[in-house]
């Protein structure tokens, strides 16, 4: 059969989406197309960007605690992609989603 050329790492670039859930957690949405799924990082005010978990589907709930009752915090989300079971490509463009404690 032919040969199916891999992703170029070069141009692999993924395209998250994050939205607040009715919990408060933010979840992020993104395309997967011939990937095993995605790494996503999480920067919050103060710390350093840290790998909280990984993805085989679409979508992946952020399960961090949230800050205080009565304040908000703007996290940062990154992705990337994982081929071959590697990190795999460029990482996405940073998405801030405030987040409030409950």
């Amino acid at each position: 059969g032919a040969e199916i050329q891999p992703p170029d790492p070069a141009t692999t670039i993924p395209d998250p989406r994050v939205e607040a859930t009715t919990g408060g957690l933010p979840e992020v949405t993104c395309a997967k197309g011939v990937f095993q799924g995605f790494d996503v990082y999480l920067t919050r005010p103060g710390q350093p960007r840290t790998l909280i978990g990984f993805s085989t589907s679409r979508h992946y709930l952020v399960t961090a605690p949230l800050p205080p009752s009565g304040t908000a915090e703007v996290w940062t989300i990154d992705v990337q992609y994982r081929y071959q079971n590697a990190p795999f490509g460029q990482i996405s463009q940073s998405v801030d989603v405030t987040v409030r404690g409950v």
